[in-house]
């Protein structure tokens, strides 16, 4: 059940990543509770009004931040795997 339903979190991640201009893929790797709450503070970097640096400078947070939690994630299991 856990699983369903953190798969179902990071298809949502992925999805408001997509609408956003920003990496689905690693948006979807990097989903979960915090991942979603940090993605909806993230600015979009597909909106027509910005221009094309502010859209480069947004879709760079995105995917920093993104790139920063998965590695988050992946030290939290390491971490986990190590004490048992």
């Amino acid at each position: 059940m856990h699983v369903i339903l953190g798969l179902c979190l990071c298809a949502l991640c992925a999805a408001k990543a997509s609408r956003k201009g920003l990496s689905p893929v690693l948006w979807f790797l990097a989903g979960g509770p915090v991942g979603y709450l940090l993605l909806a503070c993230l600015p979009a970097a597909n909106v027509p009004e910005q221009s094309e640096q502010q859209q480069r400078r947004a879709r760079w947070i995105g995917n920093c931040t993104a790139a920063f939690l998965l590695l988050a994630v992946i030290g939290l299991f390491i971490a986990l795997a190590a004490s048992r």
